[in-house]
């Protein structure tokens, strides 16, 4: 199969007149391609566009030929670890806002490998949680606020609050010292 693998993309890199190099090491689970050489940047594309795509004809090729049962992985200049960090930093940045907001933020249109690369950044993330929205190829991830239970909104009435006033003025509200005399000031 390794040999099959290597005539199809070595015909694509010779068709697109490429100087580039596809490396295949086999394992039980998988089958891991690596591009390498000068113009390995063309075979990415623009956020690892025609990559997925010569990754999708390889995998039909593959089980055309019987080899279902294993995955395929084309990757290269390690664009995949790198699409990874970034993916993972962006999850938890967009986490932040939304935790902090309480506003769902929708993301762009992503394969399956980058929407699990977000749910799996977030998974543990107590404060959002991640869906999949919309159709393929147009399938998007959503980060959601995670909506307090009424445990905790109970916990947080118990909870004493620091209400020492002065003259009936909510805690925010202070005393400011003035010539003419007593002024309240608010925060």
């Amino acid at each position: 199969m390794i040999e099959v693998i290597k005539e199809f993309i070595d015909g694509i890199i010779e068709k697109l007149n490429l100087q580039c190099e596809a490396n295949i090491e086999e394992t039980d689970e998988e089958f891991k391609v690596t591009l390498a050489g000068p113009d390995a940047h063309v075979l990415i594309g623009y956020r690892g566009d025609v990559l997925d795509s010569i990754q999708y004809l390889t995998l039909l090729l593959i089980n055309k030929h019987g080899e279902s049962n294993k995955r395929l992985v084309i990757d290269g200049e390690n664009y995949r670890a790198k699409r990874e960090a970034t993916l993972s930093k962006l999850a938890k940045n967009l986490a932040f806002q939304v935790s902090k907001s309480g506003r769902p933020k929708q993301l762009e249109p992503m394969n399956p490998f980058e929407r699990r690369i977000i749910h799996s950044a977030l998974a543990n993330d107590k404060y959002v949680t991640t869906e999949s929205e919309g159709e393929e190829p147009n399938r998007y991830v959503v980060i959601k606020p995670v909506k307090k239970s009424s445990t905790q909104r109970v916990e947080r009435q118990e909870r004493p609050q620091n209400t020492s006033t002065v003259t009936g003025i909510n805690r925010y509200a202070g005393k400011m010292k003035s010539f003419g005399g007593e002024k309240r000031r608010y925060f």
